[in-house]
């Protein structure tokens, strides 16, 4: 697990990761429902590329970008596995804002 993210994680993280009072338990069924951009028209779209995710590797994040036809597409490339939000939640923080 500790190499799992594409990073390695130290002990204080990978501690925040699999801490059991944070955990909760994940439904498969969201992985498997379409999603009709149509509801959304107009919405503008960042997608937050991680260069070291091992679980979405970049050449998939490519073809899932290809795919994001409208509205064009912002892609913004961080050099992070996949849980930016915890290994570095300060430039993660910071690219939130701008994509406001």
């Amino acid at each position: 697990m500790r190499d799992s993210y594409g990073i390695t994680l130290d002990d204080d993280t990978l501690a925040f990761i699999v801490d059991p009072v944070r955990a909760v338990k994940d439904s498969m069924h969201f992985y498997f429902q379409p999603v009709y951009r149509s509801k959304a028209k107009g919405v503008p779209v960042t997608y937050v590329k991680n260069l070291r995710d091992r679980a979405v590797p970049p050449a998939l994040q490519d073809e899932m970008i290809a795919r994001l036809r409208e509205p064009p597409v912002a892609v913004v490339d961080l050099d992070t596995g996949h849980i930016p939000m915890v290994t570095e939640p300060e430039a993660f923080a910071q690219l939130l804002q701008s994509c406001h």
